[in-house]
């Protein structure tokens, strides 16, 4: 009763949280007009932020082929950490 519905309504909001702290905002540019929508990537989401410019490394996601790829930004020294613009 109650307090399945409240234990419910706590994992929603725990949820909820998580995706607004690790989502990224998407973009299909082949959609006319271009279209945005909000993602989880539970792995990029791990990367440190840095400003734009300053990031080591980029990310793109292709949904048709269910692929992320992570490229860098320049040569990275063995132990460098890599950085996202978020």
């Amino acid at each position: 009763g109650d307090e399945r519905r409240r234990r419910l309504a706590r994992l929603l909001d725990d949820a909820a949280a998580r995706i607004s702290r690790n989502g990224f905002q998407v973009m299909d540019m082949k959609a006319r007009p271009p279209t945005a929508a909000d993602a989880l990537f539970h792995r990029v989401s791990f990367f440190n932020h840095c400003c734009g410019g300053m990031n080591t490394a980029t990310w793109t996601w292709d949904g048709g082929d269910g692929m992320m790829t992570v490229k860098t930004t320049r040569e990275i020294a063995a132990g460098e950490e890599l950085t996202i613009s978020y």
